[in-house]
């Protein structure tokens, strides 16, 4: 231990997916607990602590039911750039994703949606770059 203890070791070293809040194993989700209390939902599947069962309301519900899903089966990754790519295929008129969609709600939940998972996208990949990177170093 040259630098000292990997300070990571306990989230395999992947701060960006996993938390490990008491100590006691790690676990998906760098979502605290607390802000389900801050952060709406969006139907069944969309927001924290939302994966069914029922089935999805309309299209931007789907789109979250398979990335829960995604992150269910462990393939993290590959659910965040699903998502991604589900949002950005979507009609442009919210009013044509199904029924009883709010189309001022949905347009705007979707749009923040985007803005956070690419986001976390963003920095997993930078992350993987700097351990590519630390690697090479050694």
């Amino acid at each position: 231990m040259i630098d000292g203890p990997n300070m990571y070791a306990y989230v395999r070293n992947n701060p960006i997916t996993f938390v490990d809040p008491w100590g006691w194993c790690k676990k998906t989700g760098w979502w605290p607990r607390w802000l389900n209390l801050i952060v709406p939902g969006y139907r069944n599947y969309g927001g924290p602590s939302r994966s069914g069962p029922l089935l999805p309301e309309d299209l931007l519900d789907a789109a979250f039911q398979r990335h829960d899903i995604g992150y269910r089966e462990g393939n993290l990754d590959f659910a965040d750039l699903q998502l991604l790519n589900d949002l950005s295929n979507l009609p442009p008129d919210p009013r044509n994703w199904g029924e009883g969609v709010n189309p001022i709600y949905a347009r705007l939940y979707r749009k923040s949606a985007f803005i956070i998972f690419a986001t976390r996208q963003t920095i997993r990949q930078g992350t993987k770059e700097l351990e590519r990177l630390e690697y090479l170093a050694v």
